[in-house]
């Protein structure tokens, strides 16, 4: 690079959730020019998943974001949170309405669960 310079290295975290049946949750983010980007899959074995790119913030263990996933061939905008642990990212879930900028988002932030348990994995 000119003067010297060195290309910055950025930080990507992963975290995966194995289930019994083979199906395999992955959650990927990267703090990235004031903001969070990452990709959130679901990939099942026996049905559809669902796969995309979040793009939200972060403020301090708490990231709220878009996730713009494909699911059958259709895309969709949903609104998550995820919270991060020492060893773990817990999303959390809830009844999802429909905003006026077609994401959906939780209907009542206050009343999600946080329980969809991803561990922390080495990066590939």
């Amino acid at each position: 690079m000119p003067g010297g310079a060195t290309k910055a290295a950025i930080a990507v975290h992963c975290y995966e959730s194995r289930m019994p049946d083979g199906s395999v949750l992955s959650f990927h983010y990267a703090d990235y020019a004031g903001g969070v980007v990452g990709i959130l899959d679901y990939d099942f074995k026996e049905k559809d998943g669902a796969h995309g790119s979040l793009d939200g913030r972060r403020q301090d263990d708490l990231i709220s974001a878009v996730w713009t996933r494909t699911i059958e061939g259709t895309t969709e905008r949903q609104e998550v949170l995820i919270r991060l642990e020492p060893d773990r990212a817990v999303k959390a879930n809830g009844e999802l309405t429909a905003g006026a900028d077609g994401v959906l988002r939780l209907k009542d932030r206050s009343a999600a669960t946080f329980n969809e348990r991803f561990e922390r994995v080495q990066c590939d």
